[in-house]
């Protein structure tokens, strides 16, 4: 059931007459500010209550907040129809201005100040308080400057999403709107894609232009006896070897030797510089995919779900495309009169099972506080994650993450989950559909499961390991 509201009356209920509207498409995406258009015409009883660039348009999916933001464009037609184009609240931020400034602080210090700007300048309805900031820096401390006029979301987009990554998300509580800065979110949908079931569509993005096997890192500018700026950089050398650069060998090896640079103004140590290098070059090595998919969401048919919401983890599953892994919605195209229509994307790097075992996600439970109840399960490898071409010995090794605690032995595990808990194994072989179990008398296991000793014999071009919790 969607309701749309503009200044709190309402324009549209899809479950009563006489106020229709046509064409109603939101789109919405991760760190942008989205859009919501949609056709009326002069019969309808609030034709002439929306205002360009002043009325604030609301859409609710049943109780939900699906989309907040004003309108931008409205176009009358032949017919005297008109079309109108709203914007998401984040570009509420294009509406204020920064002025020159020099700044050094914590990561939430800055973005209070920025808000802290932007409020003294806009209406009520278009301010912002600030919520959540998860992003860190290995410095506890940024320097940002702009010597020139800009707006607020300019500045915001390119002095913390450029630099330092993460998701600027508005949070609604209690009427107060949020302004979060998250390194990452933490809510996994209750409801699954999977093949055969509510997956429609499904394709699969590949693009290697950002790909990089080697950075080359700098940072602050250093100042001369006088302390002012040189033109000259802070680098790794003197804790890399003598070396400038960050090489990946097994992407060199791989894609060959790609080589970028990157700036971090704020960094003023070489052993942080080579920190942030590290992981910054790790995101570049990765082969980065995204999924846009059509699935039914289910929700819609009356079932006791909640629908795929912006900024969720999903657990997507689909043997015959080789994917069993949670992926962000990080785009949604919704049609309120055509479900059928709707569509998402969902952004991520493509892993194996170890690989996505590798990195357990953040996860707040339903019946628990902060995923003080979620189980996470992590295989860890000695010898990397990738195995092909009876080309490898390694052993996996499996931690157990249950709220705040650790658990690497069968003892903690039983003490934690009962008695009857254990781990069950499994691989699969390229042209099998299921996976064959690992029996637990296997001569390959010890520490009752913990792990997993791989020789080369056991790898024919490819083969998927998983590992499962069982605790009844």
């Amino acid at each position: 059931m969607y309701r749309v509201y503009s200044d709190g009356q309402l324009i549209y209920h899809s479950k009563l007459e006489g106020m229709p509207i046509f064409n109603p498409s939101i789109e919405l995406e991760v760190n942008k500010t989205g859009s919501f258009i949609f056709t009326l015409y002069p019969s309808h009883p609030r034709y002439g209550v929306i205002q360009r660039l002043k009325s604030i348009i609301t859409v609710y999916q049943d109780d939900y907040l699906l989309f907040r933001g004003r309108v931008l464009d409205d176009e009358i037609g032949w017919h005297n129809e008109k079309t109108v184009t709203c914007e998401g609240d984040l570009a509420f931020l294009l509406d204020s201005q920064l002025r020159p400034y020099d700044f050094t602080g914590s990561i939430t210090e800055y973005l209070q100040m920025l808000l802290d700007s932007h409020n003294s300048q806009v209406e009520e309805e278009k301010r912002f308080a600030l919520g959540k900031v998860t992003v860190t820096d290995a410095n506890d401390y940024i320097v940002r400057s702009n010597i020139d006029y800009t707006d607020t979301w300019t500045e915001m987009t390119a002095k913390l999403l450029d630099l330092l990554g993460g998701y600027l998300h508005i949070r609604h509580e209690n009427g107060v709107h949020y302004l979060d800065y998250l390194k990452d979110f933490t809510l996994l949908a209750p409801q699954k894609i999977t093949f055969g079931k509510n997956l429609i569509d499904l394709k699969r993005i590949r693009k290697g232009s950002d790909i990089a096997t080697a950075v080359i890192p700098l940072g602050a500018k250093i100042k001369d006896a006088e302390g002012n700026d040189t033109d000259k950089r802070l680098t790794i050398e003197t804790v890399n070897d003598g070396l400038d650069a960050i090489v990946d060998e097994e992407a060199k090896a791989q894609y060959g030797f790609i080589v970028k640079t990157v700036i971090f103004d704020d960094v003023t140590e070489p052993q942080n510089l080579l920190t942030k290098g590290k992981a910054y070059l790790a995101g570049l090595v990765k082969a980065l995919e995204s999924i846009e998919l059509t699935a039914a969401d289910l929700a819609a048919t009356g079932q006791d779900i909640t629908s795929f919401h912006l900024g969720t983890w999903v657990q997507t599953e689909s043997h015959p495309h080789g994917i069993n892994q949670r992926f962000l919605v990080s785009k949604l195209s919704i049609k309120l009169l055509d479900p059928g229509a709707n569509k998402m994307t969902l952004g991520g790097v493509i892993q194996t099972y170890t690989q996505q075992a590798s990195k357990p996600i953040p996860v707040t439970a339903k019946d628990g506080k902060d995923g003080q109840d979620g189980v996470t399960l992590r295989i860890d490898s000695s010898r990397g994650t990738v195995f092909k071409n009876n080309a490898v010995s390694t052993t996996l090794n499996v931690v157990i993450f249950k709220g705040g605690k650790t658990i690497t032995d069968a003892a903690a595990m039983r003490k934690e989950f009962g008695t009857a808990a254990h781990l069950e194994w499994g691989w699969q072989r390229i042209g099998e559909n299921t996976f064959g179990t690992i029996l637990s008398t296997d001569s390959r296991l010890s520490e009752e499961g913990f792990a997993l000793m791989l020789t080369p014999g056991d790898v024919d071009t490819k083969v998927v390991f998983k590992c499962q919790l069982v605790t009844a």
